[in-house]
């Protein structure tokens, strides 16, 4: 093989992070948390376990629709996919903060509830149950869920 191609193929494998093939492949996720900061936006980290997170589930969607493939390449694209995705999350938000904007506690409130009647039939401790599942507290989610309305707010004012 010849020298540049294989300093490529290396450079290649060696953009992924060391734990990443591993812990995509792990049966049992809580073995392999996995540190470390890839991204800071604003002062605010990105860690590798927020990355990892959602490409294990992107791997796990659609019942596997990446067809278990877990070439370095697919790795990558993932990997990049949900970088850049917690990137942008993060800009969002700190757009959200330096406007003074503020999303009334009222409607948060009312999403939460919606979700607590749709997926889980009224029963709030249904909820809880899965969040102890998840290994998140109910003031985590209530936050993520604030988070993604926020998130949606401002794609839409901007689109409009």
């Amino acid at each position: 093989m010849h020298k540049a191609a294989l300093f490529s193929a290396f450079l290649t494998f060696a953009a992924i992070p060391p734990a990443l093939l591993a812990a995509a492949d792990d049966p049992n996720p809580e073995a392999n948390v996995i540190e470390g900061v890839v991204a800071e936006v604003g002062g605010e980290p990105v860690t590798m376990q927020e990355v990892m997170e959602d490409v294990r589930a992107e791997l796990l969607k659609d019942g596997g629709k990446h067809g278990g493939d877990t070439s370095s390449t697919e790795m990558q694209r993932l990997y990049s996919k949900a970088l850049d995705e917690h990137i942008r999350r993060k800009l969002v938000l700190a757009a959200y903060r330096a406007s003074e904007m503020t999303l009334p506690e009222w409607m948060v409130d009312k999403r939460v509830s919606e979700i607590i009647d749709g997926r889980f039939g009224g029963d709030r401790e249904k909820l809880l149950e899965e969040m102890a599942h998840l290994r998140i507290t109910y003031a985590e989610w209530r936050s993520q869920m604030e988070e993604n309305m926020i998130l949606l707010a401002m794609r839409q004012m901007n689109v409009d």
